[in-house]
């Protein structure tokens, strides 16, 4: 059981560190809102600094061929390479980010710089992996090192004959982004898709950081309880039972935003107020048996009734590397 409790205290500590990590942010008044304002209006959308990768005269005859294909909604984004540092150097996270702005279900490609990605919504005449696997057919089709016009009129093309083929219900694999040694690759996951796995994923990985959470909730409120009397006494420290009523308020702050939490990003203050309110009550438990209170480290990593941790010894989860941790 202790065993089992110290891996899910690791789990919880790798889901937070992963939380505080920054990611990819999109820049706001940025290329990406350009093209998500212009692809309103235009299927097709050629941001200054791009017109090499495709003229005016082709994107005119790539609206036309949209147009024939009867696919759906297709919008197609060619951005300079330097938009790509707006999604954290992702052109995924790119597609991603056009696509939610526009906020309508659709078929999407980006090409930015020499890198084509493309995927579909929900609501369109393509399963999931269809799209992207066209797209990488189209830069197969042009021998991997033709003309960004060639590639997306193969691609649009490929669109219509799927739909009228009846393929496009079909099952094929994504691509992995990257694998192809091409001047455009295909690959890039349906937006809905990827939102719906990143939130299951996220509710797995919340069900089991909460437990270890919930646990170290109940032994504060057990503390607390224990200690309640003691700090009532009348010979009690005064400065002692600050510190309990300040445990007191950690342990209802933390209540309040563990109910509250929907991602494990959301156990970030419940884990800080834990740890203050544990700090508290060795404080206060130090003052009423006349002792200073002790110095204030993080807690206990092996089991945080331990109270503030003394020291760092070395530990390694199973088949993990070396780190330190408090104990």
């Amino acid at each position: 059981m202790k065993i089992r409790r110290i891996a899910a205290r690791a789990l919880l500590l790798a889901v937070l560190g992963a939380a505080f990590a920054p990611a990819p942010a999109l820049a706001q008044g940025s290329t990406i809102d350009a093209a998500a304002d212009a692809l309103q209006n235009d299927p097709v959308y050629v941001a200054p600094g791009a017109e090499s990768l495709l003229a005016p005269a082709d994107a005119d005859r790539l609206r036309e061929r949209i147009a024939a294909a009867d696919a759906g909604p297709i919008y197609v984004a060619v951005l300079p390479e330097a938009a790509r540092d707006e999604a954290g150097g992702s052109a995924t996270e790119l597609l991603t980010g056009v696509g939610e702005r526009v906020g309508r279900n659709g078929t999407y490609a980006v090409v930015v710089g020499g890198e084509l990605q493309a995927g579909s919504t929900e609501g369109t005449p393509f399963a999931p992996g269809v799209v992207p696997a066209l797209a990488d057919e189209a830069v197969q089709a042009e021998g991997g090192g033709g003309a960004t016009s060639a590639v997306l009129f193969a691609f649009v093309e490929s669109l219509g004959d799927s739909v009228a083929q009846g393929s496009a219900d079909g099952t094929d694999g994504v691509p992995g982004v990257g694998l192809l040694p091409l001047l455009l690759v295909g690959g890039g996951l349906a937006f809905v898709i990827t939102r719906r796995r990143r939130m299951q994923r996220e509710r797995r990985e919340l069900e089991e950081v909460r437990e270890v959470a919930m646990d170290d909730l109940v032994a504060l409120g057990d503390d607390l309880r224990a200690l309640d009397l003691d700090v009532e006494m009348p010979d009690a420290d005064p400065k002692a039972k600050e510190e309990y009523v300040k445990a007191l308020g950690c342990y209802e702050g933390a209540t309040r935003d563990l109910d509250r939490a929907q991602r494990p990003r959301d156990l970030a203050p419940v884990t800080k107020s834990l740890e203050e309110g544990r700090y508290a009550m060795a404080s206060a438990k130090a003052r009423l048996d006349g002792r200073e209170p002790p110095e204030h480290r993080p807690p206990c990593f092996f089991d945080p009734r331990h109270g503030p941790s003394v020291r760092d010894v070395e530990w390694a989860p199973p088949g993990g590397a070396e780190r330190a941790v408090p104990a």
